[in-house]
């Protein structure tokens, strides 16, 4: 068995921040299984600061179909380029290098929702920082 290292050094708070808009920084994007089976989604997730301290957020959005404009938000905000195109069933797709994402910053509008009778920090818009 290989070795594993972990850096323990950064520590990163994942409690409730305050709503606002923060600069966030993508650090991972990939695509994972729907937890429903009906397919796949884009999970990216961001770090942002909150009263000095390195703070996850992570958003889900669809990769085809009428949701879709949500990853466009996502890279539009990030200033990434994709292509756009329709599958044979005329649902829409969207085309791009996710590695073209990682540390690229946008402005992130934090709010708070309510999932399961927790409240979370909710990444909503995400827009280009000019």
């Amino acid at each position: 068995m290989g070795r594993i290292s972990v850096q323990t050094s950064e520590e990163t708070y994942i409690g409730l921040i305050d709503e606002g808009q923060y600069i966030g920084r993508c650090e991972t994007m990939v695509e994972v299984n729907k937890k429903d089976g009906t397919g796949t989604q884009l999970e990216t997730h961001f770090k942002v600061q909150w009263n000095d301290k390195d703070v996850s957020l992570v958003r889900f959005t669809p990769l085809m179909g009428p949701g879709v404009g949500f990853t466009r938000e996502v890279l539009d905000g990030l200033g990434v380029k994709y292509e756009e195109g329709k599958d044979a069933r005329g649902n829409t797709y969207l085309e791009f290098d996710s590695d073209d994402c990682l540390n690229k910053e946008c402005m992130i509008d934090v709010t708070h929702q309510s999932y399961n009778g927790q409240i979370r920090n909710s990444v909503g818009k995400i827009t280009r920082l000019r």
